[in-house]
């Protein structure tokens, strides 16, 4: 009785620590591979927002502004912040569909125009955002 009781709870036992390494492995390959699809998507976002951002980049994009300010007075500058917060809010949600972090920055215009000197003297900034993963800090 002994014995079969002892086999029983040796079969238990051995079982149960293969399944749970069998979990544990699974787990952890479902993780790498998310993190591979994460990066891939971290990818193409970026390759995109490349695209889409350096033409506004361009000498076109001061143009545009300058025609915007003229057609629209005091408001002009208005409606180039309003247009800023809509292209804002889409790359907000570009960045949290992609399970990445976004900030938008409205209050730093002397710092980001210092940092992107000298190419950015003489500008200013209306609207700063920024994507990316978080590092996560150790306590």
């Amino acid at each position: 009785m002994r014995m079969s009781l002892r086999l029983i709870l040796s079969l238990v036992a051995a079982v149960t620590l293969v399944s749970v390494a069998f979990a544990l492995y699974q787990v952890r390959a479902e993780d790498r591979s998310r993190r591979n699809d994460l990066e891939k998507r971290a990818q193409v976002l970026a390759e995109s927002l490349q695209e889409t951002i350096q033409p506004l980049l361009a000498k076109g994009a001061e143009e545009n502004l300058q025609r915007i300010v003229e057609r629209f007075g005091n408001r002009g500058y208005r409606t180039a912040q309003l247009e800023a917060s809509v292209i804002g809010g889409k790359l907000y949600l570009a960045a949290y569909a992609q399970r990445l972090g976004a900030s938008g920055l409205t209050f730093f215009d002397d710092e980001v125009t210092e940092f992107f000197s000298p190419h950015a003297t003489g500008k200013s900034v209306m609207f700063l955002l920024a994507l990316g993963r978080s590092v996560k800090r150790k306590l």
